[in-house]
């Protein structure tokens, strides 16, 4: 099992790259950088972002080759 099939089949990338920036505010609060009211906020904005990219992500079309969508 590969690192890529194993981040494919948890979620994928963009999921992994939301659960380490909750990770690191987490550090952040821990280490005093952030305050409490900041971390609610920080988390509503990635979640927001991690949301909205797999709406777009969804009604995107398919990966195409470049040559492809320039003579369509």
């Amino acid at each position: 099992m590969s690192i890529g099939s194993l981040i494919a089949d948890s979620g994928g990338r963009k999921f992994f790259l939301a659960i380490l920036l909750i990770i690191i505010f987490t550090i952040f609060v821990i280490l005093g950088k952030m305050t409490a009211p900041e971390f609610i906020t920080a988390v509503l904005v990635n979640l927001g972002i991690f949301s909205g990219a797999n709406v777009v992500s969804d009604f995107a079309p398919n990966n195409q080759e470049p040559d492809t969508l320039i003579t369509q």
